[in-house]
């Protein structure tokens, strides 16, 4: 497919309106030449005195609702440091981003700055040729960052480094929450906080009883169909380490695995939490923030769901709850995969006309950014020392985020092995199956579906036959990848895997 194509390909969503996108983006030529010293910018070299150059506005799009704050802030104490440099912040809902970001691609009128989104990967954005090498900002403290940070395919390309992390990647792991209330209400306290299945099932039962049924066990969003993909996986992995959670593939046979113990076992169980009303009917119709605020208003003990709901509590003067890992089946340990893909990140546009300045802020983030997401209590850095060193006092903040940070290893991905596989995962962009375990959990709720087992086996076949064929294809082309470079012989479970 030819770069062209691949711009229409990329933007046939991009809303009409495309034309009225926010002025002031950059266009034109880039002002470094890929992967090598910067060249100056229009405003003079950044190094020289900032008294004799020229005002520069560098733009940014950003698109997470909790590092607003902070994101003034550190403009603030940028622009001070440097008068001469102005950056204009957009806080783009994430709702309206991913049509935004397609629609600035294929005008060309992308910022200087933007934020990542998983649908649209840098393997993507590199083949068309839209940002920037960034080896010249993260330099020589690329060491310092957590492992797997940089890796192929994901944050680099060629030896390159195209993305720059905002966050750990040992974030958006999943906790239970539970009201302190609730189970006071019900004769309970801390030391009941279940930490298996069965556990979970008698406390539930028990609060239900002694509210006279006017408070549940459990409550989540389930109409948000990536959290409850995400939760399954996490319940699962205690049963079946072996297959990767998320990905589903596992790494010893380099096939994709949905039927596994883990899911079927964890939907069964789901559906016991329906069926003897530990979980609130509501779950099924409402989303993340909706179950919170249920959980919050005491009609329900606990809630699954992620750190992110933290702050919306202290907001809302919700303070009586703590924080708890989610009950595995028989209190084993659980974990989540990092395979290289950044949680949170930014790109620099290819056609920025200043990348010195963009630099510059870049690398103020890094000392600033960093350190204020662990002191104003937001998350962790990607920098681990940064996070040993800066205090959370907040005790709830404190242990999810370290219930968190522990819950993730950096898993094989076939990009690591041989980047041509990029290949075949884009050839294979928008044929892989709809369904996911969610969904299966839903038709199963409602009794569409009975085998949720064979129902589960479908999405594995499908998805290995399409992979199966693609890669044939894309080898028949004469590029050099093979079924092999899905296959990691000496992976182990809850270990990172260390690339060769």
């Amino acid at each position: 497919m030819t770069k062209n194509k691949r711009l229409i390909s990329i933007c046939c969503t991009a809303p009409m309106m495309a034309m009225l996108l926010l002025a002031g983006c950059s266009s034109g030529g880039s002002s470094q030449a890929e992967g090598g010293a910067p060249v100056s910018s229009n405003s003079g070299s950044a190094a020289a005195n900032t008294k004799k150059q020229e005002d520069v506005t560098i733009t940014m799009w950003m698109r997470w609702p909790e590092f607003a704050e902070l994101n003034k802030q550190t403009i603030a104490k940028f622009e001070a440091k440097y008068p001469h440099i102005h950056v204009q912040n957009t806080e783009v809902a994430t709702s309206q981003y991913l049509p935004q970001l397609q629609a600035a691609i294929a005008g060309s009128e992308l910022p200087d700055i933007f934020a990542n989104y998983s649908s649209l990967p840098l393997y993507q954005l590199h083949s068309l040729d839209v940002v920037h090498s960034l080896n010249d900002v993260i330099g020589d403290r690329k060491i310092k960052f957590e492992k797997g940070m940089f890796t192929p395919g994901m944050t680099m390309i060629d030896g390159n480094i195209y993305a720059f992390p905002i966050t750990s990647n040992h974030r958006d792991g999943y906790v239970m929450y539970y009201n302190k209330d609730v189970l006071q209400k019900a004769g309970l306290g801390e030391q009941d906080i279940p930490k298996n299945w069965d556990d979970l099932l008698k406390v539930g039962k028990q609060v239900e009883k002694k509210t006279d049924g006017k408070t549940y066990g459990v409550v989540m969003g389930m109409q948000a169909r990536w959290l409850v993909n995400n939760i399954i996986a996490h319940l699962s992995s205690a049963i079946t380490p072996e297959v990767l959670p998320n990905s589903h593939l596992n790494p010893h046979t380099g096939q994709y695995v949905y039927d596994t113990n883990g899911n079927v076992e964890t939907l069964q169980f789901m559906k016991k939490l329906s069926d003897e009303n530990v979980l609130h009917p509501n779950s099924l119709l409402i989303q993340p923030p909706e179950a919170a605020t249920l959980f919050s208003g005491g009609q329900a003990a606990f809630l699954l769901s992620g750190l992110w709901e933290m702050p919306t509590f202290y907001q809302a003067g919700f303070k009586s709850f703590g924080v708890a890992p989610m009950p595995s089946k028989d209190g084993k340990a659980m974990y989540e995969e990092v395979n290289g893909d950044p949680k949170s990140a930014l790109y620099v546009s290819k056609n920025t006309k200043h990348f010195n300045e963009v630099k510059l802020f870049l690398q103020f983030m890094m000392d600033e950014y960093y350190k204020g997401l662990v002191s104003n209590e937001i998350n962790y850095s990607p920098i681990p020392e940064i996070n040993q060193a800066v205090e959370i006092k907040d005790a709830n903040l404190k242990k999810g985020l370290d219930i968190q940070d522990k819950l993730f290893f950096f898993a094989p991905h076939p990009f690591i092995k041989n980047l041509n596989t990029v290949q075949v995962n884009e050839a294979m962009s928008g044929k892989l199956p709809k369904e996911k375990p969610a969904d299966i959990l839903e038709g199963y709720l409602v009794g569409q579906i009975t085998d949720v087992k064979q129902a589960l086996k479908k999405i594995g076949d499908a998805q290995n036959q399409l992979l199966k064929k693609t890669t044939e294809e894309v080898k028949a082309k004469g590029v050099k990848v093979d079924s092999s470079d899905w296959q990691f012989a000496d992976w182990e479970p809850f270990k990172s895997y260390e690339v060769k």
